[in-house]
């Protein structure tokens, strides 16, 4: 919520989790990119996400939820035993 808050100028105390990012934000792709860009940047370890994949994702809950998956799939990568 920070970085997004961050990003739009919009306060973070009124986001919430079932909001479009498009319709009830406004937010574009290339604003998407922008907060793409800051999340890798506050998280190094988060793995690379494209534009294309997150664009799938149209509210801040759904794009938090495909975080946490993509976390979730890259310790696994880490720990699984070959």
């Amino acid at each position: 919520m920070s970085v997004i808050s961050d990003k739009t100028g919009y306060p973070a105390e009124m986001l919430e989790a079932e909001m479009h990012l498009e319709a009830d934000l406004g937010i574009d792709s290339i604003k998407r990119a922008e907060i793409i860009g800051a999340m890798q940047d506050l998280f190094p370890n988060l793995p690379k996400l494209s534009p294309e994949e997150l664009g799938e994702q149209r509210t801040i809950g759904k794009i938090s939820a495909y975080l946490g998956t993509k976390i979730a799939e890259a310790k696994k990568k880490c720990f699984s035993v070959v």
